[in-house]
C-alpha cells in the first residue's frame, strides 16, 4: 500500500475525488460559457490561462485527482494548494464580488464553484485528512513562488494585450502606486497566512 493511500485513507481519497470533480465542473462550465460567447477552443484556452482563479483550480484538480488515485502527494504540496485557492476566495470576496453580477446560469454556477466552493472545501480537506507536523517555515517561500510567478506573468501579459486579468492590476486605470499597494497587501497577507498555517500544523500535531 502506498504512503498516500495509507495516510489519506479511503475516506480521504473519496473526498479528494469529489473536490477534483468540483474544480473540473467549474472549469468546464466557465469554458462552455466562453465558447457560448463565440470564442473558439484555442481562444477559450488562452482566456482561461489569464486568470489566477482558473490556474489555481487546475492545480486543485490535478492535486486532488492524484490523491484520489493514490499517488504520493506530500502534505507540503496540499498545504500550498490550499493557500493558493484560499487566496482566490479571499481576493474575490474583497475585490471582485461586484464583477459577478448579471451572469448567465452556467457562468454563475462556475463562478460559485471556482471562487467560493473550492476555496472552502480544500482547506477543510487539509484540516481533516492531511497528516500534521510536517510543514516548515521555509515552505512559505515555496508556496509564494506560484502567486509571484503568476503576478509577473499577469503584468507582462496585461501590458502586452492592454487587458488585465483583474481590474486591481490595471496600472493604466489605477496608477502604479495603487497597484503596488494592493499587490503588497495581498503578498504580505499570503505570507502571513502561510506562517499561520505552519503554526496551526505544528499545534495540531501536538494534539494528536
Amino acid at each position: 500500500m502506498s504512503e498516500t493511500v495509507a495516510e489519506y485513507g479511503r475516506a480521504g481519497r473519496t473526498v479528494a475525488a469529489l473536490i477534483a470533480l468540483l474544480a473540473l465542473a467549474g472549469i468546464v462550465l466557465y469554458a462552455q460559457a466562453q465558447i457560448g460567447r463565440g470564442s473558439t477552443l484555442p481562444e477559450t484556452l488562452w482566456v482561461l490561462v489569464r486568470y489566477f482563479t482558473i490556474l489555481s483550480n487546475v492545480l486543485v484538480l490535478v492535486v486532488f485527482a492524484l490523491i484520489a488515485l493514490g499517488a504520493h502527494v506530500t502534505p507540503r504540496f496540499v498545504a500550498g494548494t490550499a493557500l493558493a485557492i484560499v487566496l482566490v476566495g479571499v481576493v474575490f470576496e474583497l475585490l471582485l464580488t461586484g464583477l459577478s453580477d448579471n451572469l448567465s446560469a452556467g457562468s454563475a454556477i462556475a463562478n460559485t464553484l471556482l471562487h467560493r466552493v473550492t476555496p472552502l472545501v480544500v482547506p477543510f480537506f487539509w484540516l481533516l485528512f492531511v497528516p500534521k507536523g510536517r510543514l516548515h517555515m521555509t515552505d512559505t517561500l515555496l508556496w509564494a513562488a506560484f502567486p509571484v510567478a503568476y503576478l509577473v506573468y499577469a503584468m507582462i501579459r496585461g501590458s502586452a494585450e492592454g487587458l488585465y486579468a483583474y481590474p486591481f492590476l490595471d496600472i493604466g486605470a489605477n496608477g502604479v502606486m495603487q497597484v503596488t499597494i494592493i499587490v503588497a497587501v495581498i503578498a504580505v497577507g499570503f505570507l502571513l497566512s502561510g506562517i499561520a498555517l505552519v503554526g496551526i500544523d505544528r499545534w495540531l500535531a501536538t494534539r494528536r
